[in-house]
């Protein structure tokens, strides 16, 4: 997992090579803090937690997918973002 700022563009301190599957929104998340509140924060575990949030949602409403499903639906679902296919910065897209 990657993560990508606002615009759609590569997090400067992200993970990159060909083990990443996808790229999610993980830059200037509002996060909760240790002792409450809240303060804007970024990285690629932002981005990870917005697909775990989805394949929650996804499992929610027909939880007899199983884990390749779910891989084919957000991937075919996804933004490629970068050249076409897969690719080393961007996985599969956002």
């Amino acid at each position: 997992m990657t993560a990508t700022d606002q615009n759609d563009a590569i997090y400067a301190n992200a993970s990159q090579g060909d083990y990443i599957p996808l790229a999610a929104p993980g830059v200037g998340i509002l996060a909760p803090v240790p002792k409450g509140g809240y303060e804007i924060s970024s990285g690629t575990s932002f981005a990870a937690a917005n697909i775990t949030g989805l394949v929650a949602l996804m499992l929610s409403q027909k939880d007899s997918l199983t884990t390749s499903d779910v891989r084919t639906i957000i991937e075919a679902s996804s933004t490629d973002l970068a050249s076409p296919g897969r690719d080393a910065v961007l996985g599969a897209g956002s």
